[in-house]
């Protein structure tokens, strides 16, 4: 019925069909079984493929969100993963020492025209050698042994809360942090966008309130990192709000500094003090 709903032309688009996608974008987050769910319906798949290039927003939004849920993710993962471990072995292989060139006894030879520029080497008469034997470059490092510049930090947020967020974001950045974050309210293929800055960034910060949980595409992002193991540090940006249901279960080991109950000031500080202690803890 919800997929009917969504791809039969004879429901009003704005009043039924969208939001009966962004309950299916809903549905896509919630596990493996939904989206596979979602996959063995074709007229409803081809119905958000066709969507992720549509012109409006909203649509290509959720569509593109479902489709990361479905697939993109997966792949995006895959990916990164395989890049790393490629761009390891490359470091790996150039580390090592090269074999030193086998040494054979010189041999006396007679000074004629082809052993006058090794004479003339001998000699001091260098710029004759350099003709017959130019000095070889170095082996250019392979592109895919270069990774980008890392982040210390990504700041995920719900953008109802963005002025706290961003008042964050410049604090480290004036303290000479390497930050990313999306003060645009991107999308579509800014889900990737978002995927390779948690690829790049050694802590992700969670700005969590009510609007965060509620949020598919904070959902996206903060299992995105959960997934791939990354450090978080879980702030509070919302008076009396306690994380539950997924985000509850994200956050359950971590400890919150939160930035209504203590001031900003004084949950800035704190927060310097989490940064660095984790940095602490990567160096051993």
């Amino acid at each position: 019925m919800l997929s009917e709903c969504a791809c039969d032309p004879k429901f009003d688009e704005k009043t039924v069909q969208q939001p009966a996608m962004r309950i299916i974008f809903t549905v896509s987050c919630v596990g493996e079984i939904a989206t596979e769910k979602i996959k063995e319906d074709d007229k409803l798949l081809k119905t958000i493929q066709k969507n992720t290039a549509s012109t409006e927003i909203s649509k290509e939004r959720v569509a593109n969100g479902i489709m990361w849920n479905i697939e993109n993710e997966r792949k995006f993962m895959e990916n990164a993963i395989d890049k790393q471990e490629r761009a390891k072995e490359i470091r790996t292989q150039l580390s090592r020492p090269s074999t030193p060139p086998q040494l054979t006894p010189p041999k006396i030879m007679k000074i004629g025209p082809k052993t006058a520029p090794i004479y003339n080497y001998i000699r001091g008469d260098y710029q004759e050698w350099e003709k017959l034997c130019p000095p070889s470059k170095p082996e250019p490092v392979p592109e895919e042994s270069k990774e980008p510049e890392p982040f210390d930090l990504m700041i995920s947020y719900c953008h109802a809360q963005r002025d706290i967020c961003h008042r964050l974001y410049d604090c480290l950045v004036k303290d000479n942090y390497s930050v990313w974050i999306d003060k645009e309210n991107m999308y579509g293929s800014v889900l990737e966008s978002m995927a390779e800055a948690i690829e790049r960034s050694n802590i992700v910060l969670m700005c969590i309130s009510n609007k965060y949980k509620e949020s598919n595409a904070c959902q996206l992002e903060a299992k995105y990192a959960w997934k791939r193991k990354k450090k978080t540090i879980p702030v509070k940006v919302e008076e009396k709000y306690d994380p539950m249901g997924w985000l509850g279960l994200l956050c359950s080991d971590d400890t919150y500094i939160d930035f209504i109950k203590l001031g900003f000031d004084k949950a800035y500080k704190e927060l310097l003090k989490e940064i660095q202690k984790i940095k602490n803890s990567d160096r051993k």
